[in-house]
């Protein structure tokens, strides 16, 4: 996705040559711009592996970010917190009125 103010992206970053391994790491790229200043939000993705002795042979092995989905977690929680809270409000007033 890509646009005058908005670019979604994913970017490689310098190759690393490790012995007979170059691994490549990969990000998500969020760029937004506007007039006078922007933000970039960079999120690890993955690495490719290619073994150089053994041309051809590539991997790409991804990033599996615990953090993240832990905070997905909690936040999934707190809305059905916050739903069980509204619910029980409104059956709360339902009975004060009968």
């Amino acid at each position: 996705m890509s646009s005058h103010w908005v670019e979604w992206a994913v970017r490689d970053a310098a190759a690393v040559k490790i012995g007979a391994l170059k691994v490549t790491p990969q990000a998500f790229s969020l760029r937004v711009q506007w007039p006078g200043g922007g933000a970039v939000w960079n999120h690890p993705a993955s690495f490719t592996v290619e073994n150089v002795e053994n041309a051809g042979a590539t991997q790409r092995v991804p990033i599996v970010d615990v953090l993240w989905m832990a905070r997905l977690a909690f936040l999934a929680l707190l809305g059905l917190w916050l739903l069980g809270l509204t619910v029980s409000a409104r059956l709360g007033k339902k009975e004060n009125a009968s």
